[in-house]
């Protein structure tokens, strides 16, 4: 493919859809999504055996950020 195959347009805007989300009513799906994140963070380290140092470092820094929050 070269230069000639791609159409260039300056006039496309995107932007935000307006179609709403299942959740977009929910007051709780932010408290449980990190919840979700926590488990999911849980179970990562759990498995440390397999994840390098600094995969540990970064789970462990973003489990006390999110306990912290809730």
């Amino acid at each position: 493919m070269d230069n000639r195959d791609i159409k260039y347009t300056k006039d496309v805007k995107l932007g935000m859809t307006d179609l709403p989300n299942k959740h977009d009513r929910d007051p709780h799906w932010e408290k449980q999504s990190i919840k979700d994140r926590i488990d999911y963070l849980e179970k990562e380290l759990a498995a440390r055996n397999r994840q390098d140092g600094w995969t540990i470092e970064g789970l462990e820094k973003e489990l006390h950020k999110l306990k912290n929050k809730i």
